[in-house]
């Protein structure tokens, strides 16, 4: 854009999506053999920003989708417990779902016939539940009990390992056992006595811990499992995402020979996307300290020692035993940075018809580093620590063209 690459220095994506209303032009170039676009391979599209004039010129826009717009899926806009109350197979409105795309463009003169600004706004709000599904345990099922189809669709037998028996070179497991009327059998030392095969596990077997775990983690099933679906439980929380867009343009013109401009670009963008059948959208460590203060071991917050660059202090957290950790949502931001892309071009005639042009481009100009994310996993000699760099160092670009 603007004859500055427009990737993301993370991914390949673009770095600032372009306000249609902020460009004066564009270009698709499916094949590229020039040595000015070295940076990336195969098609480029080239953009130009649009400059400010003598005459003041705008635009104003809203670009609205909603459900109320939409016809059902007829596939999955069927009602079940999360969206009626009831399963069943009847019809249900389709889901919740909203998408504005709206913002303002404005140019004009500061000076008139010498200096010109164009600047745009562009914002985006989506939500639209995902309507994943997974499968998650039930209450019957979390008790030990599989024995009912209506509440645990997988009706395939299975074993206590406990009982395992060998003979020589051979190995015998059985069923867990019930009593005459259903029950599970006790278990003393995990091994049950002879009863009627059966697919329910014994109390005592349960480990409480971790039944603990999946009841603060998972959330109950919303819909008829079967084993041909596979899945219980369809995800109605909403994906979000939003995004604020700001670009301005100033243009000078001194002379025909004496000429330029400058453009800020600037783009933040949100984006949740809940886990299928949790309570909510990640794992949490409980929180016992303050993660900015202190340090990765030796190695104090906001450095880099010799196993890694210190971001978050792993001592401020703690594993919950049995329950949902308390730390909130997103508390934490990645430190700011500020990355400049530079170019120099400059065009002299050779003779009449024929122009040398040469170019210097300059990448993270100021070798900013961006730390990659830290070790997440409490315990671990990595936690706390970015042992990677999440965009490109400093890369120069020099170009030649002869055009005629």
């Amino acid at each position: 854009m603007d004859g500055i690459v427009n990737t993301d220095i993370r991914g390949a994506i673009y770095g600032f999506l372009p306000i249609i209303d902020a460009m004066s032009e564009f270009k698709v170039q499916s094949h590229i053999d020039s040595a000015e676009y070295g940076i990336v391979t195969g098609g480029i599209v080239n953009m130009l920003s649009k400059s400010g004039t003598n005459r003041f010129h705008g635009s104003a826009w809203e670009f609205v989708r909603n459900n109320a717009f939409d016809a059902r899926n007829s596939f999955t806009d069927f009602c079940s417990v999360g969206r009626c109350g009831t399963p069943s197979t009847t019809p249900a409105k389709p889901g919740h779902y909203t998408q504005n795309q709206f913002g303002a463009a404005l140019g004009g003169p500061v000076i008139k016939d010498r200096i010109f600004f164009e600047g745009a706004y562009e914002g985006w709000r989506y939500s639209k539940p995902t309507l994943t599904t997974t499968l998650v345990p039930t209450s019957q099922e979390l008790a030990g009990d599989f024995s009912s189809v209506a509440t645990s669709y997988y009706q395939h037998k299975f074993y206590n390992p406990y009982s395992t028996v060998c003979t020589g070179g051979n190995c015998t497991v059985q069923q867990f056992q019930c009593d005459a009327n259903g029950n599970a059998l006790s278990a003393t030392n995990n091994k049950q006595a002879a009863g009627t095969p059966c697919l329910k596990i014994p109390s005592s077997m349960l480990n409480p811990t971790m039944v603990s775990y999946l009841k603060a983690y998972y959330a109950s099933p919303n819909s008829p499992g079967t084993e041909a679906s596979g899945y219980n439980f369809v995800e109605n929380r909403a994906q979000i995402d939003k995004n604020n867009s700001y670009q301005v343009r100033l243009d000078f013109h001194l002379s025909d020979k004496n000429f330029g401009f400058a453009r800020v670009s600037q783009m933040w963008v949100y984006d949740s996307v809940p886990v299928a059948g949790t309570i909510a959208s990640n794992s949490r460590p409980n929180v016992v300290g303050n993660p900015l203060q202190g340090g990765c071991g030796s190695t104090p917050i906001g450095t880099r020692g010799a196993t890694g660059f210190c971001m978050i202090n792993p001592t401020a957290f703690a594993v919950p035993v049995g329950s949902y950790g308390n730390m909130g949502k997103m508390p934490f931001r990645v430190p700011s940075y500020n990355n400049l892309d530079f170019s120099l071009v400059k065009q002299t005639p050779i003779y009449e018809g024929v122009n040398l042009e040469l170019r210097a481009e300059s990448f993270n100009t100021y070798n900013a580093v961006i730390a990659g994310n830290p070790g997440t996993t409490i315990g671990n000699a990595s936690a706390g620590l970015a042992t990677t760099q999440g965009n490109t160092p400093r890369q120069l670009q020099f170009g030649a063209k002869i055009i005629f």
